[in-house]
């Protein structure tokens, strides 16, 4: 929960949703600014300890700190890359969960301007980020982006680009990407692009924004 003045709120439920109560605050900067995305942290022996990964808007920075919930607390953030693209405009990263072993697959744009870089990571908790192969490198009015993991394992990285929505397959976790293939067929003023943030969903499937025609 967060709003135009206050940090990030954690707030938790141990009642299935029917109640929440506030835990440990976690100060994620500007609130309005910051992007967000919460994942089980099945790197933990605990399976209530999650993980959020976190785009610093302020410091241009990919972080994805831990929640310790025997301690009640967030630990300390673990920096993914520095230098990452910040906007107001596009979702500039998205992460993706993998049920059969837990690891969350992240990608960001290097930058918020053309040309541009679109890196690849696979966490398994904070003690293990790794950078595998970019989605794509240099490439000119690339923005916007989604991940998603099919029921094969294989991952969907999904990103605007001159105004069309494509997409590049990998079925080795990042270490390989397929070819470009275009997944919008109508130029579109692109903002936004979002993909079904499920485990595992059994096909792969985005939607976009389109901020001339104000339509999904």
């Amino acid at each position: 929960v967060f709003d135009t003045s206050d940090p990030v709120e954690h707030i938790i439920s141990t009642d299935g949703g029917t109640t929440f109560a506030a835990s440990a605050d976690k100060d994620f900067g500007q609130a309005l600014l910051d992007l967000i995305q919460i994942w089980p942290d099945a790197s933990s022996a605990d399976t209530n300890d999650v993980l959020s990964f976190w785009l610093d808007y302020s410091a241009s920075t990919l972080k994805v700190v831990q929640w310790d919930d025997s301690a009640g607390l967030w630990l300390a953030a673990a920096t993914i890359s520095t230098g990452i693209g910040r906007s107001v405009t596009y979702n500039n990263f998205s992460t993706a969960y993998r049920r059969s072993d837990g690891h969350v697959f992240v990608i960001a744009f290097e930058t918020d301007g053309s040309p541009n870089t679109l890196k690849f990571w696979d966490v398994n908790g904070t003690g293990s980020i790794t950078a595998r192969t970019n989605v794509l490198t240099n490439i000119a009015s690339a923005n916007t982006c989604a991940l998603q993991v099919d029921t094969d394992g294989d991952l969907y990285a999904f990103y605007g680009r001159a105004n069309f929505i494509y997409y590049k397959v990998s079925s080795d976790s990042g270490a390989t990407w397929g070819s470009e293939t275009l997944y919008s067929s109508v130029s579109e003023d692109l903002t936004s692009v979002y993909a079904d943030p499920s485990p595992n969903v059994p096909k792969a499937i985005a939607a976009y924004y389109s901020f001339s025609d104000s339509d999904l």
